[in-house]
């Protein structure tokens, strides 16, 4: 069985990190956020022709690779739904998919960015 073995540490910029795979979360919303842009930019448009192609929707859970850039060897785009209302059980899936997605592929470190999902508020 395939194990995965994650660590947490901060980027200044997902496009400026070395890594077997980067994970990008895409909410189902326009316009994309900057760091989607940035990265997008970096891929010269890759990730923008892969939504306006239908090649990847940002449904919860949905997933597309797509070739990387510089230190990046692929991008994992991984679609986060719509960010309002947020629930559990989506958030669950879309954890779900990201892993099997990882596990599945030969890569053997990954960062994750969260940049292009909105921060869930505590309710009062």
């Amino acid at each position: 069985m395939a194990s995965l073995n994650i660590s947490v540490r901060a980027a200044s910029s997902p496009t400026q990190t070395t890594t077997h795979a980067l994970v990008a979360l895409v909410p189902d919303k326009k316009p994309l956020a900057p760091t989607l842009r940035e990265l997008d930019k970096a891929l010269a448009g890759t990730l923008s022709r892969a939504l306006a192609n239908g090649d990847f929707t940002p449904s919860a859970g949905a997933h597309c690779w797509l070739p990387g850039t510089g230190g990046i060897q692929r991008v994992l785009l991984i679609g986060a739904g719509s960010p309002e209302p947020r629930t559990v059980a989506t958030d669950r899936n879309i954890a779900e998919n990201l892993a099997k997605a990882l596990i599945a592929c030969p890569a053997q470190s990954a960062q994750i960015s969260l940049d292009g999902i909105t921060k869930k508020t505590p309710q009062a």
